[in-house]
């Protein structure tokens, strides 16, 4: 079994939540990405969590595909599923995507660019090369969250929520452990304490289209994600980073 695991070079990592107009053809398009980018040594690593249609229907048939695995959580949680996904991963590096939003070439580069020593790299949707054709509502929020992170934290990365790539190594399985909050910010979280950790981060612009509505609230997810950012500025900043 670990002979099989070293061979793994990337592991894909996609929480997915109500998904079943969206889900099969994703994956199928995002394996012919991999597949004609010679990308063969790969594993997709699905993640439904609190799924109330078809989509768990839709994962066991999608396990057919030998590079493809479920986990499924009862309960609707983006950032547990993310840590779930990630704990349970083989590859060199893990690129978490969502199942409406992937690049390909995000990881290519991401491959390129980690033997040169980058331990997390961001697909940055603000940066000035970057282009984000999602609604004003969305962009704003994260123009916003972007300068909480960098004043209230001192976040060198402009974004923190989308694709990722990250060094898989026992130093991120140590902080995903240390990493206490799950929702919306498990990955800003995450990356706060890989950039204390002394890890080396880099963006990369990216460009965003939305194929399709929101599966849930903006705005709630807005505001859950500004009290779970208050808790997590009270305890790195007021009681240390515990």
């Amino acid at each position: 079994m670990q002979k099989n695991k070293t061979r793994i070079d990337v592991s894909i990592v996609i929480p997915i939540y109500n998904e079943e107009k969206i889900l099969n053809r994703q994956i199928l398009n995002i394996s012919k990405g991999l597949n004609s980018s010679l990308i063969e040594n790969y594993e997709v690593i699905l993640v439904a969590n609190g799924c109330t249609d078809n989509t768990i229907n839709i994962c066991n048939k999608l396990k057919r595909h030998k590079r493809v695995r479920i986990i499924i959580l009862e309960r609707a949680d983006y950032g547990m599923a993310l840590r779930a996904g990630m704990s349970a991963s083989n590859g060199k590096i893990i690129i978490n995507y969502d199942i409406d939003f992937y690049d390909i070439n995000f990881l290519l580069q991401s491959l390129a660019l980690v033997p040169l020593g980058y331990d997390v790299i961001v697909a940055s949707k603000g940066m000035k090369l970057s282009l984000d054709n999602r609604g004003l509502l969305r962009r704003i929020i994260s123009g916003l969250y972007k300068y909480v992170l960098f004043y209230g934290f001192g976040l060198r990365v402009s974004d923190t929520h989308g694709i990722k790539s990250w060094r898989n190594d026992a130093e991120l399985k140590k902080l995903i452990h240390e990493t206490k909050q799950n929702r919306e910010v498990f990955d800003t979280e995450l990356i706060i304490r890989s950039q204390y950790a002394g890890r080396r981060l880099l963006e990369l612009p990216t460009s965003v289209n939305e194929i399709r509505k929101p599966v849930s609230s903006i705005f709630r997810r807005a505001v859950r994600g500004s009290f779970q950012i208050l808790r997590l500025w009270f305890r790195i900043k007021m009681i240390g980073k515990k």
